[in-house]
């Protein structure tokens, strides 16, 4: 086989193939372009069919050539049709067009004048050229205006159609001269070759180049987000989409509105149908959106459009942001509808992310002011708390000695014996205030527990309960109580603030278990959650109710009288506050009459830091 015949056949082969995929497309869709482009490729493919059956079947027809012709002259008005679905044609172009094919026609199939002349045949011509250039131009200035694969569709189609115009401008000079024969009829068949290739990847392209195409489109658009992620606006984000659209899939203007409340309301918009501040009206673009879907309307006809347009309207998924619809309107309609559909969704997820991400760092910033605001607000606080720290360390002392000094000597003075009454009531106030100084000394402690500096490092357990027990037997050294202390881990901490903590604990198991006879403290260790250690001292004393557990670590909270039992009540609200610190807890579980046992759960691992609350 020579190179001119696999050209022919595969040249044959191909438009064939096309007319196949063409009407399988239309036989899916059902819709004018796809039927007005199976037209176009049909009849080049049944007239290629009818001539190979012939030859095959070695049958001499006088009409087979002039049919041949009349396909070919008539490619150009079905590409004209296909045109038409993308951009206005004028009345005048279509009536001179489809004057000039039925004259074209006329000049292949009547041999009679005038239609039998030169002038006619010149006529034909230069309708086929003249229409092709009309056809070739508007597929190249759609291809300029759009991006993506509806660029690289038209711009085939574009070639295709000059290719062909080729193919019968060598083929006339053939006739016309026929000592051209040997050279044009060479590139005849590659030409041909040429414009079916590039139909092919106009008109039924595959998907891995479409992906390919779209990947080229989409590159700009994510590097611009890439580079401004941090400090774009949600308005530069939307604003950014409506021109990366009119410049993807050649619209003339591009809106995105956002849900607001049961409304979508416009927030960026590059056409003037559609304002800012204005809502989406009723119809099929807002129920596509309420569905979730991205559609095409041919014959979409907004307010203030003199005529009817395309619009694209694609939803906008975020998840954080609220929910948006993405609108394109194009100057008539689209030829490539399912490959802009694809690019536009694409288009709206990564809005979507974009959005999404330029709200949460809007939150961001907005906790972090208010955190800062807080800070402020805890710095002022610390200081107020400060003052009165002081306050009540000098303030108050002074009055307090004053109340304590002259009971004194009024219990003390010579002269009259003073009644038992008055004497008694002389006591109480003396008894008072040293009980307030007490209230105070603890308050001022607690009150420094929670701003004191924390130094970490690792503290042994055991030296620390050693310490603690032994604070809490001078109380009373004489009292005979069982101690059973198992081996201790070591934590990270500040010794001196767990020091206090373990104190409290074994002093307050040491005072409520004296009025056992058989007195018994334990302190141990368990396993708590993942990551932490559960230290329990446990004692037999009198217990609590457990309905009143919430009480025990509250400020001046006792369970128990004082004259029961002496304490300020504030030495465990310390344990809890030195133990939160730790990033710890503390919990107690308890029984009247049958002991109780506090837990303290500490960290195992912890950043060594010098922390202040």
């Amino acid at each position: 086989m020579s190179l001119q015949t696999f050209l022919e056949w595969f040249t044959q082969g191909a438009i064939v193939l096309l007319a196949v995929m063409m009407v399988g497309q239309w036989a899916r869709t059902r819709d004018r372009v796809s039927l007005d482009i199976a037209f176009v490729f049909g009849t080049l493919a049944s007239i290629t069919i009818l001539e190979r059956s012939l030859l095959l079947a070695r049958i001499q027809t006088s009409w087979i050539r002039p049919l041949g012709i009349s396909v070919l002259l008539a490619h150009p008005y079905l590409l004209l049709r296909v045109v038409s679905h993308f951009r206005p044609v004028s009345k005048a172009v279509k009536r001179i067009a489809a004057a000039s094919l039925a004259v074209s026609l006329a000049v292949v199939w009547l041999s009679v004048w005038p239609f039998h002349t030169m002038a006619m045949s010149a006529l034909a011509f230069v309708y086929f050229i003249w229409l092709l250039g009309y056809v070739a131009m508007a597929f190249r200035e759609r291809a300029r205006a759009a991006g993506g694969v509806t660029h690289w569709r038209m711009l085939h189609a574009s070639g295709g159609v000059t290719l062909l115009a080729l193919v019968f401008i060598l083929a006339v000079m053939i006739e016309m001269v026929p000592t051209t024969r040997n050279e044009a009829a060479a590139f005849i068949p590659l030409c041909a070759m040429g414009a079916a290739l590039n139909y092919y990847f106009a008109f039924a392209p595959p998907s891995w180049i479409r992906r390919i195409w779209q990947s080229s489109e989409l590159y700009g658009l994510l590097a611009e987000a890439s580079l401004t992620a941090k400090s774009v606006t949600q308005r530069e984000v939307l604003d950014r989409l409506c021109l990366f659209v009119k410049s993807a899939v050649g619209a003339r203007g591009a809106a995105v509105a956002l849900r607001s409340g049961e409304a979508l309301i416009v927030t960026s918009s590059h056409w003037d149908s559609l304002k800012v501040g204005s809502a989406i009206p009723e119809g099929r673009l807002l129920e596509a959106w309420k569905r979730d879907e991205a559609i095409f309307i041919k014959d979409y006809e907004p307010a203030g459009a003199p005529n009817a347009l395309g619009a694209y309207g694609v939803p906008v998924p975020s998840v954080v942001a609220p929910r948006g619809l993405l609108v394109a309107v194009l100057p008539k309609g689209a030829l490539f509808v399912p490959d802009d559909l694809a690019l536009l969704r694409i288009c709206g997820r990564q809005t979507a992310a974009q959005l999404d991400n330029t709200m949460m760092a809007d939150r961001q910033q907005a906790l972090i002011t208010e955190l800062a605001e807080r800070s402020t607000q805890l710095v002022a606080a610390n200081r107020e708390l400060e003052a009165f720290s002081y306050s009540v360390s000098h303030d108050l002392r002074a009055p307090l000695r004053h109340i304590s000094g002259f009971t004194d000597l009024l219990q003390k003075s010579p002269g009259a014996e003073l009644e038992p009454a008055r004497k008694r009531y002389l006591r109480l106030i003396s008894e008072s205030a040293v009980r307030m100084g007490e209230l105070i000394d603890a308050l001022l402690v607690f009150s420094r527990m929670g701003r004191s500096e924390m130094l970490q490092s690792r503290v042994d357990l055991n030296s620390i309960v050693r310490g603690a027990r032994r604070e809490a037997t001078q109380a009373d050294p004489a009292r005979n109580v069982r101690w059973n202390i198992h081996p201790l881990p070591e934590v990270p901490g500040d010794p001196t603030m767990l020091q206090l903590a373990f104190t409290n604990l074994l002093s307050n198991a040491f005072k409520y278990s004296r009025d056992q006879g058989n007195a018994e403290i334990e302190i141990g260790a368990a396993e708590g959650e993942a990551g932490e250690v559960v230290i329990y001292v446990k004692d037999n004393g009198v217990g609590f109710n457990m309905a009143y557990a919430d009480r025990l670590f509250g400020v001046f909270q006792r369970l128990h009288r004082a004259e029961e039992f002496e304490g300020t009540g504030i030495g465990l609200a310390n344990v809890q506050r030195i133990v939160l610190r730790h990033g710890g807890r503390v919990w107690a579980e308890g029984e009247p009459g049958k002991g109780a046992t506090f837990f303290v759960a500490l960290p195992k691992e912890r950043e060594l830091a010098v922390t202040k609350n």
